[in-house]
């Protein structure tokens, strides 16, 4: 299946809405298997790692199956934000426009539109003016309530939501606008006030200054394993 990885996570009280969840299955089909269960206290770790402080992310437990274990996944495909919590994807992006609350999905060189009840698509990215050299979305980054970053290889574009056009002036370099990240980053999100730029088993964490703060590892830091 396409999706592999929906949601690992501490959820609190701000759950995945119906309509995301319903959108998700629709496209990529529902995981399939029972619920995961929690694994058996483990003798600790001899290894260790810095200790940092400011850490907003909250410890996540893995699954036993090394299949369904996103703990084993050397890279995942998309790291991306719903309502406010992090979601690690396989084979799969999409993020949600704050301005109509539709929800784009990128696959490949196509991507859907989820409206709530009906799915648009697929399309090819090139109707959102992006040239047939982008085989891959890597990231979407939303700026204010009507402009969308899209990222791909080293560069960047400006989409417009509401012409669905990009923007004059792109596409632009990464390293240009985000100096200090890696230019070929295959996962981009913003999560509590940081972007963060991922590459392999490592992210960058970009304050609002546009100044690299952090680096770390993605399955330490970020999904907690152990």
């Amino acid at each position: 299946e396409a999706l592999m990885y929906p949601m690992y996570s501490y959820k609190g009280n701000s759950p995945l809405h119906r309509d995301d969840i319903e959108g998700i299955q629709y496209l990529y089909g529902s995981k399939p298997g029972p619920k995961p269960t929690l694994p058996e206290p483990d003798t600790p770790s001899t290894t260790s790692y810095p200790e940092t402080t400011d850490d907003p992310f909250a410890t996540t437990p893995s699954t036993k199956d090394p299949e369904n274990d996103a703990c084993k996944v050397l890279k995942f495909d998309t790291i991306t934000v719903i309502e406010g919590d992090l979601h690690f994807f396989k084979n799969g992006h999409y993020w949600k426009d704050v301005l109509t609350k539709k929800i784009y999905f990128f696959s490949g060189t196509r991507f859907w539109v989820y409206t709530g009840k009906s799915v648009l698509g697929p399309r090819s990215i090139e109707k959102l003016g992006l040239p047939n050299s982008v085989q891959k979305v890597e990231g979407a980054l939303q700026k204010g309530s009507s402009k969308v970053l899209l990222f791909s290889g080293e560069d960047f574009w400006r989409l417009d939501v509401k012409t669905q056009k990009i923007d004059r002036g792109y596409p632009k370099p990464t390293e240009v606008v985000f100096g200090g990240v890696p230019n070929d980053a295959h996962d981009v999100f913003q999560y509590k006030g940081n972007t963060y730029f991922c590459r392999d088993r490592f992210y960058w964490r970009m304050n609002s200054r546009r100044q690299v703060d952090r680096v770390g590892y993605v399955n330490y830091d970020l999904l907690k394993c152990a």
